[in-house]
């Protein structure tokens, strides 16, 4: 089960802990665009995921208007 955010609505976030203090944060959208990022600051890899989703999501705006 993953997270959504009212500001990101085609994207899913999941956080997964591989080892004791190792995780693995994913971001999906529902078109298939996937990020991923691991270590041990699970907010903070969050948070990046969040702000590349936001520039992928400009970027896929931008390419519709040309």
């Amino acid at each position: 089960m993953g997270f959504e955010f009212d500001d990101l609505p085609h994207w899913e976030f999941t956080i997964v802990e591989m080892s004791a203090g190792i995780y693995r944060v994913t971001a999906v959208r529902d078109g298939g665009i996937r990020g991923e990022s691991s270590g041990s600051g699970a907010e903070a890899m969050l948070e990046d995921l969040k702000d590349w989703a936001r520039n992928t999501e400009r970027d896929l705006a931008a390419r519709r208007s040309e």
